[in-house]
């Protein structure tokens, strides 16, 4: 084994469980803040898709080699799969990693997905947010997210909450899907 390995592993031995604790409280840092942005506006998205959340909010964490989750989930009603609400690091098309405050919807079918992409691109073109195909029948409603707003966390992902709740009140809630 050579000379740098051999430090690196060393090093490693003695931080790995001091590591570990700190990104355990930093995903629990971020599933707090989403957990209550999510519960202070449960009220408002469950009136404008026309059907309650269910009530279990639970912690979600993923990760592969291009990306990382760190949310909660929450089940939407039928005919809507999950909400996940939380940050997501990815990185771009150019190789650069991007932190995003983002709250994917699973829309459960590729058609209703199609249709939700559509209508909430067109709608969120002002609100500053992006709207993207998230993967199976994912829509993502998402913003950049610097170092210096990791503060202002909740509001953040309140806001595309508040985003979502227009949304399904100008479109008619899941009636019209």
């Amino acid at each position: 084994m050579d000379t740098k390995t051999g430090e690196f592993l060393s090093k490693g031995l003695s931080i790995y469980l001091e590591l570990l604790r700190t990104l355990h409280n930093f995903q629990k840092h971020i599933q707090d803040r989403a957990r209550d942005a999510l519960r202070s506006r449960q009220k408002e998205l469950s009136d404008a898709l026309g059907s309650p959340l269910i009530a279990t909010i639970e912690d979600y964490e993923s990760h592969d080699d291009t990306k990382a989750w760190v949310a909660v989930q929450a089940q939407c009603p039928a005919p809507l799969g999950s909400l996940y609400l939380g940050v997501l690091w990815e990185l771009r098309d150019d190789g650069t990693p991007a932190q995003i405050a983002v709250a994917t919807l699973d829309a459960g079918a590729a058609q209703r997905r199609a249709k939700l992409l559509r209508c909430a691109t067109e709608m969120t073109l002002a609100s500053g947010f992006t709207v993207v195909h998230g993967g199976w029948n994912e829509v993502q409603m998402r913003t950049d997210l610097g170092p210096e707003e990791m503060p202002l966390l909740e509001s953040k992902l309140g806001a595309i909450l508040d985003e979502w709740s227009r949304f399904f009140q100008k479109v008619g809630g899941l009636r019209s899907l």
